[in-house]
Parts: structure tokens; C-alpha cells; sequence
């Protein structure tokens, strides 16, 4: 089997990520996983699942998975993402009166831990 890994010419700063520009190296390999952060704590991942890193949106056709998650505080993981545009679900129409300030975690998220789509494509080994 090929190795599919893709890996950037120089990690981004995870506090200054240009994601724009990781989201253009994903779409110039896809089909391919990139192993963006080793051991980062899980709220990248989760805001990256959830859709507030809006280059990289579920919409647009990426992906996330997360592997060593670590359970016991700091709760850290490794992430990898890919993009696949023909995977990408329709976008939905927005009712009138949601507002993105209104529980937006929750919006499909019957847990009511605003975790569901970040749990759905997080892995732990």
C-alpha cells in the first residue's frame, strides 16, 4: 500500500494557524490525510468538527479524525485532516429565525454536550 500521508513543508504555529493556507494544501492533495498537530489540546479539534475554523468547514469537504486522545487532563490528541469534496453534505437551509448565536453546538447534538459531530468523527487509538 502507498503511503498516503501528506505533510506541509513546515508546521503551522497552532496559535497563529493560516487556515486558509492548510485549507488549499489539503484541496491540492485530496483524497490524502495530513497530520496537522501532534498532542494539541481537543478544543482545536472540536472547533475544527463543529465549524468554527470556516475554512475548513464539513461543507466545504474536509475532514477530521483525531488519534491518542488522551483522557485525564489536559485532554490533548493528535489531528489529522483530508478533504474529499465529493463527501461534502448538502448546506442546510437556515430557518429565519436561528440566529448562530443560539446554541449553535447543539443544533445537532442530542447529548446536549455540543460534542456529537466531533465524537462521530473521532477515533481513539
Amino acid at each position: 500500500m502507498k503511503d498516503k500521508r501528506v505533510w506541509l513543508k513546515r508546521p503551522p504555529d497552532r496559535r497563529a494557524a493560516n487556515w486558509e493556507v492548510i485549507a488549499q494544501e489539503l484541496m491540492d492533495n485530496e483524497g490524502q490525510w495530513l497530520m496537522l498537530f501532534e498532542q494539541v489540546p481537543t478544543s482545536i479539534a472540536r472547533a475544527i468538527a463543529q465549524g468554527s475554523i470556516a475554512a475548513l468547514r464539513k461543507n466545504k469537504g474536509f475532514r477530521i479524525v483525531t488519534r491518542n486522545n488522551t483522557r485525564e487532563p489536559p485532554r490533548t490528541c493528535d489531528i489529522y485532516l483530508s478533504y474529499h469534496p465529493t463527501e461534502a453534505p448538502p448546506e442546510r437551509e437556515r430557518k429565519a429565525d436561528h440566529h448562530d448565536n443560539d446554541h449553535p453546538a447543539e443544533a445537532d447534538d442530542d447529548t446536549g454536550t455540543g460534542e456529537a459531530e466531533a465524537a462521530a468523527d473521532t477515533e481513539d487509538h
